[in-house]
């Protein structure tokens, strides 16, 4: 009733029992002191917010604890038993280490859950579309849920259960051991170490984005990305000698390293003979600065914030001329002669002069082989046409 308290001293106040309520009224007060409150019986309880130290659920035949406002727990959270304990729309924070038992729920509609201590769970956390945030050590050996919200690791991520993403973002600040299942949704991984971190491996993420402010993310193993893979500015991602596999999207606005051995299998967009302004051309008629191919292949763009090249060879059948591509911006993986080669008419064409010479008209061809996924290549051709000189006396 209003004006009273219950002085929670150093002991254990233990509500067991059937199905209820357990309200303050207004001018009521619950002091926590140093001691437990206990949760246990068969039956569900509405619970109205309040600040405890050590807060032990251990409901049976499923009963859930509903919290109806924002709750402190400044000491421990222990779970035992088969109950739920459901925060709904407010938040719960924990202060003190948080031991979820198997067979028991922590979840949360739309509220956050917040984690100071460290937690270990053999059971069940989750959200729906709430947050979550975990400053210290998260061992999960049970079954997390992230649903539509996010959730931040500060300290140490040990999975050896399943983790599911979802739809939600789960921001990684420091190391990620995997021995259990990562299970991907279509959720979106951050990894924003600012002292650098590893990568699990073998693990398949919908989006990953690289968003270390120290050192490197450095890969431990096979990377799969079956979204959009992204780095951001000022942050580097280390392939090592392993395998980044991106088929769909790939943003590099920081830097890629790629160790002897590694690879990034992500294919080229386009490559074809084109105007200088990368148009699609039907044939190149003979003349100065006429021939200019485009390169769209964006894992060749592992210096974001740095215009880079590519080297490559092409022919008339009888002239074989190198073409240097140059990325038409920082970070764009567009790549273009800057300079169109002449094509002429020739009797006898000379290689590797800095000019393309035929006698009579024909196919220009190339050949692309991605440096880094020798799976990846293209060969385009394109008509030409060159009046030969009226002094040839036979074909070049």
């Amino acid at each position: 009733n209003s004006g009273a308290t219950i002085n929670g001293g150093t002991g254990t106040l233990d509500f067991n029992g059937a199905a209820g309520t357990l309200t303050n009224s207004s001018g009521a007060a619950f002091t926590a002191g140093t001691g437990r409150v206990m949760m246990s019986g068969a039956g569900s309880i509405g619970l109205s917010g309040a600040t405890y130290y050590d807060f032990t659920l251990s409901k049976t035949a499923s009963a859930v604890v509903t919290m109806a406002s924002s709750t402190i727990i400044g000491g421990t959270l222990t779970t035992t038993g088969t109950g739920t304990l459901n925060t709904a729309a407010t938040n719960l924070s924990v202060t003190g280490i948080s031991t979820i038992g198997s067979g028991t729920t922590v979840t949360s509609t739309s509220g956050l859950l917040a984690f100071t201590g460290a937690v270990g769970n053999s059971g069940n956390i989750g959200t729906i579309s709430g947050n979550q945030s975990y400053v210290a050590a998260l061992t999960n050996g049970g079954v997390l849920h992230l649903g539509s919200g996010s959730a931040t690791t500060t300290a140490g991520l040990i999975n050896s259960g399943t983790l599911y993403a979802e739809t939600g973002v789960l921001s990684v600040a420091s190391t990620w051991t995997n021995a259990g299942t990562f299970n991907r949704g279509t959720g979106t991984v951050n990894l924003v170490s600012s002292s650098g971190q590893t990568i699990p491996a073998d693990l398949t993420f919908y989006d990953l984005n690289v968003r270390t402010t120290g050192e490197a993310a450095t890969s431990t193993g096979y990377t799969s990305v079956s979204g959009t893979f992204t780095v951001v500015t000022s942050t580097t991602f280390d392939i090592a000698t392993y395998t980044l596999n991106a088929p769909n999207g790939y943003n590099n606005a920081g830097t890629v390293v790629v160790g002897s051995g590694g690879q990034i299998i992500h294919p080229n967009t386009s490559y074809s003979f084109t105007s200088g302004s990368g148009a699609a051309v039907t044939t190149v008629a003979g003349g100065s600065n006429v021939v200019f191919t485009t390169l769209q292949d964006a894992n060749r763009n592992l210096l974001g914030g740095t215009i880079e090249t590519i080297t490559l060879t092409a022919g008339t059948g009888s002239d074989t001329e190198t073409l240097t591509l140059t990325e038409t911006g920082a970070s764009t993986g567009i790549f273009r002669n800057a300079t169109g080669l002449t094509l002429a008419g020739a009797c006898s064409p000379t290689v590797g002069n800095g000019s393309f010479e035929s006698y009579g008209d024909g196919f220009f061809s190339s050949a692309y082989a991605d440096a880094y996924d020798a799976s990846d290549t293209r060969g385009p051709s394109k008509a030409f046409t060159v009046t030969s000189p009226s002094s040839c006396s036979s074909g070049g």
